[in-house]
Order: C-alpha cells, then sequence, then structure tokens
C-alpha cells in the first residue's frame, strides 16, 4: 500500500498527486485508464481538479486494485466513459446489463465481452450498422442504442425465465427514470 507523507516543498495535494501517480505506475495502469478511474470516483476529468480528500478516494480506490490485473475486458469496456454527454447514460446502462449478463455466467464473469452484446443486440433489435457492416457500440446514436437496451434486456428475462430463477437484475429503464413496463419473472 502506497502511504502519503507531507512533503516541505509541495504541500499534502502534491503529494498525494504524486501517490496516485507511483500507484498507477506500480500497476501498470496508463494515462487513459487513469483519468477514467479518477472520472469514475470523483466524478471530475483531471486531478488537478481534485481535493485533497476527493484524491484520497482515488488512491484508495487504487490501493483496492493492487494486484488485479488489468484485463483487457475492463480496457475494451473503456469507451464508455469517453463517450459524449448525451449518449453516456445510455452507453452506461449497457455496460450494466453487461454486468448482469456476466453474473448469470457458468462460472460468473465480470462483464460480458462487448463483441458478445453487439452481436445480441445485432441479432435480436435488427440492427446493422451503416451499409450492413458490423455494428459497433461507440459509434451507435442513441436511437439505436435505446433498441440495444431493450433487445439486452429482453434477453436476460428470457435467460432468467429459461432457469426458473427469480430476476436478481433491474428492470430496464431509460437514463432518465423512467421504468418500461413488462410482465415479471415466474418463479
Amino acid at each position: 500500500m502506497i502511504a502519503v507523507r507531507k512533503t516541505q516543498a509541495g504541500g499534502y495535494h502534491a503529494a498525494c498527486m504524486r501517490a496516485v501517480f507511483a500507484a498507477c505506475k506500480a500497476q501498470g495502469i496508463d494515462d487513459d485508464m487513469r483519468r477514467d478511474i479518477v472520472r469514475e470516483v470523483t466524478g471530475k476529468a483531471s486531478l488537478k481538479d481534485c481535493s485533497s480528500a476527493e484524491i484520497g478516494k482515488v488512491l484508495d480506490r487504487l490501493n483496492r486494485r493492487r494486484g488485479e490485473p488489468v484485463s483487457a475486458l475492463a480496457s475494451e469496456w473503456r469507451f464508455v466513459f469517453r463517450a459524449a454527454a448525451s449518449r453516456q447514460p445510455y452507453l452506461k446502462k449497457i455496460y450494466r446489463l453487461a454486468e448482469a449478463l456476466g453474473q448469470m455466467q457458468t462460472p460468473p464473469v465480470k462483464v460480458m465481452p462487448k463483441h458478445y452484446i453487439e452481436g445480441i443486440a445485432s441479432q435480436m433489435a435488427g440492427i446493422k450498422g451503416h451499409d450492413n457492416v458490423e455494428l459497433l457500440l461507440e459509434f451507435s446514436d442513441e436511437a439505436t442504442l435505446i433498441k440495444i437496451i431493450a433487445a439486452l434486456d429482453t434477453h436476460i428475462r428470457r435467460q432468467v425465465a429459461g432457469c426458473g430463477r427469480r430476476m436478481t437484475v433491474a428492470p430496464a429503464c431509460s437514463p432518465l427514470g423512467q421504468t418500461h413496463r413488462s410482465a415479471p419473472a415466474s418463479p
């Protein structure tokens, strides 16, 4: 665990920032992933914009991750946090649905691969990319993302009904909080 000491020259805030950079270097986290973690933990784009307490939260998060390898799946879904603000809530919902699908696998996985989600969306919603090219989530517009959310929600409900388990994932909601009504899964 990396500890922070107050230094004479830079003060506590600068020491916290250096500790974050050192923790990232020790774990092999690149600048883009570090920025994603900062944005996820604090909601701010840069460490410079964070208070010392917020930087401490980022450092706690990094110390918790120590020893956990940076997976290809984590970097595969990184685009969700860099998307335009108007599309980001929809992409985050798709990511949460991919996590729910991952938990339904035997053995459970953290999150399903992006190409798996794109394939389900293409088949169920009848969505193809431009000129019948493979659908890519990162280039989809808001209307297409809404269709993908509905397709994934239907897929999860079918999976749950087929297993005879009670549904453990939240019903599909638009990012604005409007719940889509559908029949509950039978016990």
